[in-house]
């Protein structure tokens, strides 16, 4: 009795001394999610997600890879997941599948979107949703976020140092690119379009580049604004990228108009096959480098046509509308 006394006593002590875990707090679309330090049983949805862990050296137990579904195509950059992990069916019963894998961490993103999905993944392990309420997830801090949660903080933050210093040498090869404007946009219909946010991580704005006037305060606080083609004439940004089908991107170059914005007549305009539109629109760390190779012949144009407007030259390329 007296050494099981002893015994209990120093179990005792040791509890107490322990100490309460280390968690993580993360704030996002749907409030807060404590996360404890270390997680080894990650499940990943979506290809953000993914290619977070991948960069971080990482290896989820499950995945849920939507990239090709939606591009048609497997991305054109490389992603390490291991042949252990277990590929997750979209159109089956996530939380049944999550739940036989008995993951100590799910990064949902869109796929928790709705509270009563949110809720389900919840009570089987802390769950992240979209980070945001506006548009998809920041890269920089999904790395910086599961930097924190895996105990890889100086790795995330060199990733993010390392990506911003190559954009930094963009900027100074096509130095008249800051203060240019640009749009992202989408053709949703033969006669309708969304001009889209952009995160304040993108290439566009850490190369200095602003949205037009009459789209930033509205862009800080949602993720699109609807246009009919009637409007067309206010895209009248220094470039534009527009996504959206094939036939959808033929309507709107025959919408009225047209022909007379700024980025056409330039030459600074790019249409984006699905996997661009995937990689600017889903932004991942392993993503933003093929971003940057497929645009730097338009921003070598938009350098070029800027140029003249920045020595206050009248030897433009091209006639320029008024804005």
């Amino acid at each position: 009795m007296a050494a099981f006394l002893v015994l209990a006593l120093f179990a005792g002590l040791i509890s107490a001394c322990s100490g309460p875990a280390v968690v993580v707090r993360v704030a996002h679309s749907r409030g807060e999610t404590r996360v404890p330090l270390g997680p080894t049983r990650i499940v990943a949805l979506g290809r953000q997600w993914i290619d977070t862990m991948s960069a971080l050296g990482v290896a989820p137990i499950g995945y849920l890879d939507d990239f090709s579904t939606i591009a048609g195509e497997p991305a054109p950059w490389p992603v390490k997941v291991p042949d252990s992990a277990a590929v997750i069916d979209p159109g089956g019963d996530l939380a049944a599948q999550i739940s036989a894998l008995k993951p100590d961490l799910i990064l949902a993103s869109s796929y928790a979107s709705s509270e009563a999905d949110f809720d389900a993944m919840s009570r089987i392990a802390p769950t992240l949703p979209n980070l945001t309420t506006v548009g998809a997830d920041s890269w920089s801090a999904q790395l910086d976020i599961l930097g924190k949660i895996v105990d890889k903080q100086q790795q995330a933050q060199d990733l993010i140092a390392g990506f911003k210093e190559r954009v930094a040498d963009i900027a100074a090869k096509y130095p008249h690119l800051e203060g240019e404007t640009f749009l992202k946009v989408s053709v949703d219909s033969p006669t309708t379009l969304s001009v889209l946010a952009s995160g304040a991580d993108s290439p566009t704005r850490l190369l200095g580049m602003t949205r037009p006037k009459q789209f930033e305060e509205t862009l800080e606080k949602t993720y699109s604004v609807s246009l009919p083609f009637s409007r067309l004439k206010e895209l009248n940004s220094d470039v534009l990228f527009i996504m959206g089908t094939a036939d959808l991107q033929t309507a709107f170059r025959e919408a009225e108009g047209y022909d007379n914005l700024l980025a056409v007549k330039r030459d600074t305009i790019l249409f984006l096959d699905p996997v661009m539109s995937l990689a600017v629109n889903r932004p991942s760390i392993l993503s933003l480098p093929y971003v940057l190779t497929q645009t730097d012949a338009l921003f070598a144009r938009a350098d070029a046509f800027a140029a003249p407007l920045a020595t206050g030259s009248t030897d433009s390329p091209t006639t320029e509308p008024e804005r």
